[in-house]
């Protein structure tokens, strides 16, 4: 599970990952992506999501900091909101 790593970096990662399971018989293994959101602009939230997506990452987990519980609703919600 890569941490922090741009789209572009995983491109070919990802392509030689799944090359190696294909050349000995074994489905393509999925791949998670852990990074930090840009969640104060929703577009800029989407569009990273689709480049993780378009260089092969199946799952995108949103990595952030909070101090309590308000700060981990508001950073919910924010990614809720980046996500519609």
């Amino acid at each position: 599970m890569p941490f922090g790593e741009t789209p572009e970096t995983l491109r070919g990662p990802i392509a030689n990952l799944r090359a190696q399971a294909a050349s000995t018989g074994l489905a393509p293994p999925q791949v998670a992506a852990v990074t930090s959101l840009p969640t104060s602009d929703a577009a800029a939230a989407r569009t990273l999501v689709a480049a993780y997506a378009d260089v092969g990452v199946d799952r995108v987990i949103h990595g952030a900091r909070y101090a309590d519980f308000d700060g981990f609703r508001r950073g919910l919600e924010a990614v809720a909101a980046a996500a519609r």
